[in-house]
């Protein structure tokens, strides 16, 4: 949305954020309270839609992170999605493709209160196909790592990993 290089830094005490922009040396101060507004007004007002809707699940080969046994999962969700604003439209096709390894090293369900909290990582905001995304993916167990890379257009758009590299239970 910015240029690159930009940032927000937030006071919620203040109830105040400022952008940054560090290449012209100026910066921007907004209410909080004015920019949530902003966002629910407009939100409103913007269409969207999905279709070609497609979430698949590949079992990976085990394997050791950081000193656990593992189990992984490729978690490959696409879609097409159209917006339209103000007599504005855009449609693109996004994906994302996530190695997710897990361990049953811990009881991920007593140690995550009895809910498999992060499949939600893989929703897209359409409850119905969420739904579908969550039935598919199933239980994950406790994360090690996970690597996701993102498409739009098929354009490569980069990867995140994160892994858990030490597990001190108390």
């Amino acid at each position: 949305f910015f240029k690159k290089g930009s940032y927000i830094l937030g006071d919620s005490g203040r109830k105040v954020s400022y952008i940054v922009f560090p290449e012209k040396r100026q910066y921007v101060k907004v209410s909080l309270d004015d920019m949530q507004e902003a966002v629910c007004s407009s939100t409103q007002k913007i269409k969207v839609s999905y279709s070609n809707l497609q979430v698949q699940v590949v079992p990976l080969a085990p394997k050791v992170i950081s000193n656990m046994p593992c189990n992984g999962k490729r978690i490959m969700v696409s879609y097409d999605v159209s917006t339209a604003m103000m007599g504005i439209r855009h449609k693109s096709h996004e994906k994302r493709v996530t190695d997710y390894y897990t361990t049953s090293q811990y009881n991920a369900m007593s140690l995550f209160g009895g809910h498999n909290w992060h499949t939600q990582v893989f929703m897209i905001g359409y409850a119905t196909f969420d739904k579908v995304i969550m039935n598919k993916v199933g239980f994950l167990g406790f994360p090690v790592r996970a690597k996701t890379t993102t498409y739009s257009n098929g354009k490569d758009n980069g990867s995140t990993t994160l892994t858990i590299s030490s597990v001190r239970l108390g």
